[in-house]
C-alpha cells in the first residue's frame, strides 16, 4: 500500500513543490488549501502523514492539529503523524506547536533533503 501524505498550504506555489518532491519519492500526496479544508479530507481519509502550514485562512495549522487530534481520539483512530510548516524558528513556538498535536516542524525555506529527512524518519517511527 502507498503511503498517502496530506499538505495543507494556503499558498499553491509551496504546495506545488512539497508535492513535486514527495511523489517523485513514490508517496501519493492530496492537497488542500486551509486547515478546515484539511479537516475535512481527514473526516474522510486515513493519512499516513500531514503536513499543516502553520499560518493559513479560515484555520491555521496549530488550530487543525488540535482538531485532528480531537477528531482521532472521537473515532477511536490511531495518531497520525503531524508536521507543522513554518518560517519562524521560535524555540517557545515549536514548543506550542508540539502540544497542540504536532510531532515535529520543518522551517522555511524547505529544502529537499530535510523534507525527505523529516517525512522518512516519520514514517520509520510509525512501523517500529
Amino acid at each position: 500500500m502507498s503511503t498517502r501524505i496530506l499538505i495543507a498550504d494556503d499558498e499553491g506555489i509551496n504546495r506545488l513543490f512539497i508535492k513535486t518532491i514527495l511523489t517523485s519519492n513514490g508517496w501519493t500526496v492530496d492537497e488542500a488549501s486551509n486547515g478546515q479544508a484539511a479537516l475535512e479530507l481527514v473526516e474522510k481519509h486515513e493519512f499516513d502523514i500531514i503536513i499543516l502550514d502553520v499560518k493559513m485562512p479560515v484555520m491555521d495549522g496549530k488550530r487543525a492539529a488540535a482538531e485532528i487530534r480531537s477528531l482521532e481520539r472521537e473515532q477511536g483512530r490511531t495518531s497520525t503523524a503531524i508536521l507543522g510548516l513554518t518560517a519562524y524558528a521560535e524555540k517557545e513556538l515549536v514548543e506550542d506547536l508540539l502540544q497542540h498535536g504536532m510531532n515535529g516542524v520543518i522551517h522555511k525555506p524547505i529544502t529537499e533533503k530535510a523534507l525527505i529527512g523529516k517525512i522518512t524518519a516519520m514514517l520509520d517511527s510509525k512501523q517500529v
